[in-house]
């Protein structure tokens, strides 16, 4: 499971990837693609074939996803871009959006005064799916 929240200027990225039901490991799971910034929640296989199509969206056919995939992209600009599996993206008016399993609690600590990783941290007290160690990339 996943928690990402953005900023118009940067991303925070939990770092848990869960494996079964017995154990997890430490994965990076935000990546900066041609000066964007993209983050991706669900199976960990569709999060890398996002960001191939991300890297060579004008030459490359869209991959199959599954319904659980979505990604965040922060472009360059400093816009917030949401894609699910139909891979169009929306542009996020808010000045900070979350994906992944603790996205509306990340959400909400944000409209808090909490800073992405202060959110982050937050919510791994009482989400055994979300890591308190981050990863943060800025524009």
């Amino acid at each position: 499971m996943t928690c990402i929240v953005c900023t118009t200027k940067q991303m925070v990225a939990d770092r848990k990837l869960v494996i079964g039901e017995d154990y997890y490991t430490l994965v990076t799971k935000i990546v900066k693609v041609r000066g964007d910034i993209v983050g991706t929640a669900g199976e960990a296989e569709d999060g890398e074939l996002f960001i191939e199509w991300y890297q060579q969206r004008q030459k490359k056919e869209k991959p199959k996803t599954i319904d659980e995939f979505e990604a965040i992209v922060l472009t360059r600009e400093g816009h917030i871009l949401w894609y699910n599996s139909s891979l169009y993206s929306v542009r996020i008016e808010s000045p900070y959006f979350a994906i992944g399993c603790g996205a509306k609690t990340a959400l909400v600590l944000m409209k808090l005064g909490k800073t992405p990783r202060e959110a982050i941290e937050l919510i791994s007290e009482v989400d055994n799916y979300v890591s308190h160690e981050t990863d943060t990339l800025e524009i």
